[in-house]
């Protein structure tokens, strides 16, 4: 039981940097709103994690992962679109001279 109540806040956890970063970028995403939007308590965090540099590392390393060889997301089932899906979209396009 204690497991899974672990996994499901370092989910929360990783959902709020995700949406946080995407909105604020990385300076103005901080451990308190991360928390805030998780609906945890910074003590939480820390059981999870060392830093909020971890938490999004952890949203990067997940974010490369989802991604195959093609450059296609491995999973289409996903209801949250990732970083790597919308930037493979805008690849498509041909938007691509922004991330260079």
């Amino acid at each position: 039981m204690r497991y899974r109540v672990g996994l499901e806040t370092r989910t929360r956890i990783l959902e709020a940097t995700r949406d946080l970063v995407a909105a604020q970028g990385l300076e103005k995403t901080t451990i308190k709103a991360i928390c805030e939007k998780a609906g945890i308590l910074v003590g939480s965090f820390y059981n999870l994690f060392q830093s909020k540099e971890e938490a999004i590392l952890t949203v990067v390393a997940d974010a490369i992962r989802a991604v195959g060889p093609d450059g296609e997301a491995t999973s289409t089932n996903s209801s949250t679109p990732t970083w790597t899906s919308w930037r493979t979209r805008r690849q498509r396009r041909g938007c691509t001279s922004w991330w260079r």
